[in-house]
């Protein structure tokens, strides 16, 4: 690897390496994501993976039957919640059934069920994606992805997507669906709409919103907005990954930790890899310079 946190798929023996989430556990940068080591070009199984430290070697930590994404983690009193997407039977629109999944650890390797915490319905057959967040008055947020069937007879294929916030007391059991202001698709950008956000606080009541757009191919940028109370989103720009390799058609899941994004790179055989880099607020935002320094992994 040529800089920390940064994974190719055959370090592991892997097909796809995806969905990476940095944080801090017991004063070490670690690294959540996961990787498909079997399964087709495209509906493989996925399993989550921990890289406990900067350039160290990943090993599974939570392993599924069905196909999963987009790992999110909050820090509780006490313990890590893991938010994860489950899609089962995803090769079968008959019996396909997608969810949020909860779990939690207190040391990042060993996971406990705790609970179904969103899951498709008749309209939107397809949820995915959720990022959560805390409120300065204790409640949880949590936004997320939803698509219909469409034109394609399965929503996992769709590209009709839709971002929708639901609000919970306790992280677990959140309410009524609710339309974000703002977080609306660009005409002649992202036509198909926008599809994964992950929300970050970046300052006192001021928070980033990094988002994919779709269609997904030769789309090489995640679209940023910003909030100041987590329900009203302006778009404040654009980010481009630096320097992509040859054969990349789009950069996906973006994640911000300590001044720097760590996110997905795609080709069109679905391979994906993990690259991080540094990236300053003040360039994305220019109201986000105080927020700005020198970070380390």
């Amino acid at each position: 690897m040529s800089a920390p946190f940064c994974l190719d798929p055959e370090e592991l023996g892997a097909f796809a390496v995806n969905t990476p989430f940095l944080l801090e556990h017991e004063g070490v940068v670690k690294m959540l994501f996961i990787a498909s080591l079997d399964g087709d070009d495209h509906e493989r199984n996925y399993d989550l993976f921990l890289m406990p430290g900067k350039n160290q070697k990943p090993f599974p930590v939570l392993k599924f039957h069905d196909c999963v994404h987009n790992p999110w983690v909050v820090r509780e009193n006490g313990f890590w919640r893991l938010y994860i997407t489950v899609m089962e039977n995803a090769s079968d629109p008959a019996s396909y059934r997608s969810t949020i999944q909860a779990f939690r650890s207190v040391d990042l390797v060993h996971w406990e069920h705790e609970a179904e915490v969103l899951a498709g319905n008749e309209v939107f057959p397809e949820v995915e994606g959720v990022s959560v967040i805390k409120t300065d008055e204790g409640r949880y947020l949590g936004y997320f992805t939803v698509a219909a069937a469409g034109d394609q007879g399965h929503p996992r294929f769709s590209e009709n997507y839709t971002v929708f916030y639901a609000e919970s007391e306790d992280g677990i059991r959140f309410g009524e669906w609710q339309w974000p202001d703002g977080l609306e698709p660009v005409p002649g950008e992202s036509d198909r709409g926008l599809y994964n956000p992950k929300i970050y606080r970046v300052g006192p009541s001021d928070y980033a919103c990094f988002i994919s757009i779709v269609p997904w191919f030769h789309r090489f940028h995640q679209m940023i907005y910003r909030s100041r109370d987590l329900i009203r989103w302006t778009k404040v720009g654009r980010w481009f990954p630096p320097d992509p390799e040859p054969g990349v058609v789009h950069t996906l899941k973006a994640t911000l930790f300590r001044g720097h994004l760590t996110y997905a790179l795609r080709d069109r055989k679905f391979r994906t890899w993990i690259r991080t880099t540094p990236v300053n607020l003040a360039e994305l935002c220019p109201e986000w310079t105080p927020y700005h320094r020198p970070f380390q992994l």
